[in-house]
């Protein structure tokens, strides 16, 4: 669906990034800036919102990084590459750390030089100039946990409700059936899917076996995806009634 900028709900979230790793951090800040957690999200359109950043002199490395870490930089001469270890970095700006972090994330083109890089701002300090579009008791987002769960939400943090959901049988067979049989939706619902936010099937209470996931799918072969994805009714019904009876005959 398009969905043109102009038309974009803006938010200002603020993010304090007082002892937080800084892949977790910029991990957390890229689906804001690109609006990506959005139901409206569309990669060639600007839809992300504004991220203030505090505290960025307080954000840690794990591990050995402050110490071995090297950030490059070009002067543009010959010759003129500079490096800098990130203990150096961060005593003298740490805001780039976080800056060179998240945009690392992001696709280099106009659209996040123009649009999505001036929506960040990274400041040393807990004080900032944006009181006035945050408000004066906007609280800091939820820390994001080491490992990220289908739960999990960049803005409202952990959802109890999905954390306990339950998906039935006959929907994990269809979906299943659908990426094995080659339809091409990206519904990202396999075996391998699970603490990265997407619902994991196999571990889920009844899981399905290959055998019925290849059977529905052996039924769906007559199926022009092609047509369903453009919005062929009959084709859809098609779909939808192979998939209504193959899976209440596997159940």
């Amino acid at each position: 669906m398009a969905f043109p900028a102009a038309h974009a709900h803006r938010a200002w979230h603020l993010v304090n990034a007082r002892n937080q790793p800084v892949g977790r951090l910029a991990a957390q800040i890229v689906p804001l800036l690109t609006g990506k957690y959005k139901p409206t999200y569309s990669p060639n359109y600007d839809c992300g919102d504004f991220v203030v950043v505090v505290n960025a002199a307080d954000v840690k490395f794990t591990g050995k990084k402050m110490r071995d870490k090297i950030y490059y930089r070009h002067t543009g001469w010959p010759g003129g590459l500079k490096e800098r270890k990130a203990k150096e970095l961060m005593e003298l700006k740490p805001e780039e750390v976080i800056r060179k972090a998240v945009l690392g994330m992001i696709t280099r083109n106009n659209l996040r030089h123009k649009y999505i890089e001036p929506k960040l701002k990274i400041y040393r300090a807990h004080d900032h100039p944006h009181t006035k579009q945050l408000g004066e008791q906007h609280e800091p987002l939820p820390m994001a946990p080491r490992k990220l769960k289908k739960s999990w939400h960049p803005v409202h943090g952990n959802n109890e409700y999905l954390e306990n959901i339950t998906i039935p049988k006959e929907i994990r067979l269809s979906a299943m059936a659908l990426e094995e049989s080659g339809g091409g939706w990206g519904l990202g619902m396999g075996e391998n899917m699970g603490e990265d936010g997407d619902f994991d099937f196999d571990s889920a209470e009844g899981g399905v076996s290959q055998e019925e996931i290849e059977a529905i799918a052996k039924a769906m072969e007559g199926v022009d995806f092609e047509k369903v994805s453009s919005g062929d009714e009959s084709e859809h019904e098609r779909l939808v009634s192979i998939i209504s009876k193959e899976t209440k005959k596997e159940s």
